[in-house]
């Protein structure tokens, strides 16, 4: 039987959705020693704000993708908007992102607040989504994800706290929990679809239908994230120890400057020539090998991961003739899948280390897009893209695989690239990762929507495999430096909030915080 041709129940989708979501909850604390670590991080009154809302935060950005990507194509059909525009509008919101998350990320560093950074991007996304709501050209749509994407720039700001709050043996298992949150709103969010996509009125001057209600939808989600911010998070205090011997430095320059006048110009000089040994600094942080293999990786997973993303609805409707509601039980299925492999990775993680699973996750990656290159070659020199018996079984194995993939490629690099880079800039450091991610969500669609094609298929699939060799030969040839440096043997360990569950002033995942 075709798929265009069955009809189901939005009851049934709707307890489906629940159920698989019930299961994942189950399917987390299963485990004994994680379920009293989490239970005990959340339970801790100052913590359970924080928590809350950095949670949330990436599950409504989850929740987002999955409720406008699956109709985004048919909006810009229904405003007549050119042939390959969706990549356009998927790479607009990466544009801004870039942009916003090195200036977000170096606000949190120098200003220690990570709420009113998150606070200004919900603002963004409020925005950004009102515009989409309206509509009205396909013009507008693309000014809306520009906006939104300014919003999507905080996360540098949550992943620098986090990654400055964790021991490096935590960091990666806290870093897959926090990602699965995303994939949580991945899987909730095409089921919201199934409501949305049954609304047609008026709502004065604008039309609220299955192509604009994803918009006001999601206005008032990160309306009430902003709320939730206002009332529940509080920014972690730094060391006090350490603010007190950040501050003598400047007090005893500010006395020496003000009684030795004559030495006012010494003082300039020394200024300007520390501030030329801190560029110095920056610049050998990130021109390190093992630096650009983490960045270099984060870009190539990302631009063969969008371009997937992008062409995997017009791929759809051109091999089965899927629709919107169709596309998200995809989704739905998919981010069921990729919450039960980023568990699995959190428990892995105790096991084994960041390189060992990234070049697990490489390998995965290699096989399925390899299987991908192989049917759709197949379809291509057969010049017949119809519905043969085997393909779609083809491609949801595939699907499965390489969802089941993608978390080994993206915790290990990200927990990684924190470790090697410096601790004191975290949240800068994770706004240069974020920029690299978003140079590929920009190119990634841009190259995929003009490729999703009868003819260009194959073209696609050979690069994304392309792209993944690429990543695999650097991890390989740089695999012995893609090590956590060792620190000096007189530095204390960072105290966590995992081996101090009962300290109510430790913040998020930490007892305390590198100032």
């Amino acid at each position: 039987m075709s798929f265009k041709h069955a009809h189901h129940s939005p009851v049934i989708s709707l307890f489906f959705i629940y159920f698989i979501f019930m299961f994942n909850i189950v399917f987390v604390f299963t485990d004994e020693n994680l379920n009293i670590k989490v239970i005990r991080m959340i339970c801790t009154k100052q913590n359970f704000g924080r928590n809350l809302c950095t949670a949330l935060y990436f599950f409504f950005s989850g929740v987002e993708y999955a409720v406008i990507l699956p109709t985004l194509n048919g909006y810009l059909i229904s405003l007549h908007a050119p042939d390959g525009f969706i990549g356009i509008i998927m790479a607009s919101f990466s544009f801004t992102g870039i942009i916003a998350a090195p200036i977000f990320g170096r606000i949190t560093d120098k200003t220690g607040s990570t709420k009113w950074c998150v606070i200004i991007s919900n603002f963004f996304e409020i925005g950004g989504n009102f515009l989409y709501f309206v509509g009205g050209s396909y013009h507008l749509l693309w000014i809306s994800r520009l906006v939104a994407g300014i919003g999507s720039g905080a996360s540098s700001s949550i992943l620098g706290m986090l990654s400055r709050a964790t021991t490096p043996e935590e960091r990666t298992g806290a870093f897959s929990l926090l990602m699965a949150m995303r994939q949580i709103g991945l899987l909730i969010g095409p089921g919201f679809n199934v409501f949305l996509n049954s609304l047609n009125f008026t709502l004065g001057p604008f039309m609220l239908n299955q192509f604009t209600s994803p918009g006001l939808f999601m206005v008032g989600i990160w309306f009430i994230h902003t709320v939730l911010m206002f009332i529940l998070f509080k920014d972690i205090e730094a060391n006090p120890d350490a603010l007190v011997q950040t501050n003598a430095a400047p007090k005893d320059q500010v006395t020496d400057h003000s009684v030795q006048g004559e030495n006012g110009l010494r003082h300039r000089l020394r200024s300007i020539s520390i501030s030329t040994a801190q560029a110095k600094t920056f610049f050998n942080e990130f021109i390190r090998e093992e630096v650009i293999v983490c960045l270099s990786a984060t870009f190539m997973i990302m631009f063969s991961q969008t371009g997937i993303e992008a062409a995997v609805t017009p791929m759809t409707l051109l091999l089965f003739d899927w629709g919107g509601l169709f596309n998200s039980y995809m989704f739905c299925g998919a981010g069921f899948v990729v919450i039960v492999s980023y568990v699995s990775l959190s428990f892995l993680s105790k096991r084994f280390s960041d390189r060992s699973l990234l070049i697990a996750g490489c390998f995965g990656t290699i096989i399925t897009y390899s299987v991908l290159l192989g049917y759709i070659l197949s379809l291509f020199l057969q010049n017949n893209v119809e519905n043969p018996a085997w393909l779609l079984p083809m491609f949801i194995i595939d699907t499965i695989l390489l969802t089941i993939s993608l978390p080994f490629l993206w915790v290990p690099q990200a927990s990684l690239f924190s470790k090697v880079t410096s601790i004191e800039t975290q949240a800068f450091n994770q706004g240069i990762r974020l920029a690299a991610m978003g140079c590929g969500q920009i190119l990634g669609p841009i190259w995929a929507s003009v490729m999703a094609t009868e003819s260009r298929l194959p073209i696609m699939a050979g690069v994304d495999l392309l792209m993944v060799l690429l990543v695999t030969g650097m991890v390989i040839m740089s695999y012995k430096k893609l090590v956590v440096p060792i620190e000096p043997s007189h530095s204390q360990p960072k105290p966590s909030l995992l081996s101090q569950p009962d300290s109510e002033s430790s913040p998020l995942l930490s007892a305390s915080i590198n100032v």
